[in-house]
């Protein structure tokens, strides 16, 4: 995790429907921030329901907040509205815009890959995954990580 933050960064970001959320919304939660550019959102959704689904199996399911995010940096101010669209037709969870690449530059986001970053409570960073095909194996670290909200490798 050399060169990442270790902790979550403050932010404040719309979703597609123009909604503002913040990190305050999950200041004390553990949260899953499942990241992607538009090759990785090809992904994304089969993870989120993936974590979704593991996350409603815990005791501590009412503490965990999972977040998506569009790593959009790239896209021309021009676009942008077209591309807000597009997530709006194709999305109907709340998608967060990261138009300045603010999670890219804390947490090294992996390009064409679905990154999955898991908090603790505190908002300390307790793994980090960045991969298009869902393994057991990785859903298990998540869930261990989730279960226990302790730093997993």
């Amino acid at each position: 995790m050399l060169g990442q933050a270790q902790y979550l960064v403050p932010f404040e970001m719309q979703d597609q429907f123009d909604v503002l959320h913040s990190s305050q919304d999950v200041s004390g939660q553990g949260t899953v921030i499942i990241v992607s550019d538009r090759e990785g959102s090809k992904h994304s959704e089969n993870w989120g329901r993936a974590i979704k689904a593991i996350a409603s199996e815990l005791a501590v399911s009412k503490n965990i907040s999972i977040l998506a995010v569009a790593h959009i940096q790239s896209v021309p101010s021009f676009l942008r509205s077209f591309v807000r669209k597009l997530i709006k037709r194709d999305r109907t969870d709340p998608v967060l815009l990261d138009w300045n690449g603010q999670f890219n530059r804390s947490y090294g986001v992996k390009p064409s890959l679905v990154n999955v970053l898991v908090f603790s409570t505190e908002g300390k960073l307790l793994l980090h995954i960045a991969d298009s095909t869902i393994k057991h194996t990785t859903l298990e670290s998540i869930k261990i990580c989730l279960n226990g909200l302790t730093i997993c490798e």
